[in-house]
């Protein structure tokens, strides 16, 4: 039993086995990237099925796939997720890990305080030019974030202290990435 429907030109079929999305290649390069994936493997691809050739055009099929509500939040999950497949964990000394804490910590809050003497330079200004108004507009939305990634590395620290393991410590990125975009 086959249902079809076309919409924005694909052909959407529903069958006992599931519903699929048949796709025509629009050009010889996208058929090549699809297939260029599939070879690596590369995790979260969508899975192609072979190729078929009909009317003198050549056709794929995947399974059809639903309309996502949020895509910045889809986005962070799948950065998340690409992310946690490429972890790679490095050996690392104590003493690189409160260096390179020093460095962020130094880096935010020279952002903090050049950030806010431009703020505190445009608002002794008469008329503001439409930039520097958008920087005031913003500039309380910036320190929150300013803040929030102050707070993250302060966590990142903390569990860098918590796994230590003799005078080396081994993290990974995913603890950082896990930790902003709070996914498992």
């Amino acid at each position: 039993m086959k249902t079809v429907q076309k919409q924005n030109g694909v052909e959407k079929w529903k069958t006992i086995k599931g519903t699929y999305a048949l796709k025509r290649m629009k050009s010889l390069a996208h058929w090549q990237a699809i297939e260029q994936a599939y070879r690596l493997r590369i995790p979260l691809a969508i899975p192609i099925y072979e190729t078929k050739q009909r009317d003198g055009q050549w056709y794929y099929i995947m399974p059809w796939l639903k309309e996502k509500t949020n895509p910045a939040a889809s986005f962070f999950h799948d950065l998340a997720r690409w992310h946690k497949h490429s972890i790679k964990d490095i050996e690392t000394t104590e003493a690189e890990i409160e260096r390179y804490y020093e460095e962020r910590k130094h880096s935010l809050e020279q952002a903090k305080k050049t950030l806010t003497h431009y703020i505190e330079t445009c608002e002794k200004q008469w008329y503001m030019s439409p930039f520097q108004l958008q920087c005031c507009t913003h500039f309380p939305d910036v320190i929150r974030a300013i803040s929030f990634s102050e707070h993250t590395l302060n966590e990142w620290r903390e569990r860098m202290r918590e796994k230590k393991d003799g005078a080396h410590l081994l993290y990974s990125w995913s603890t950082i990435i896990s930790t902003l975009c709070r996914t498992e």
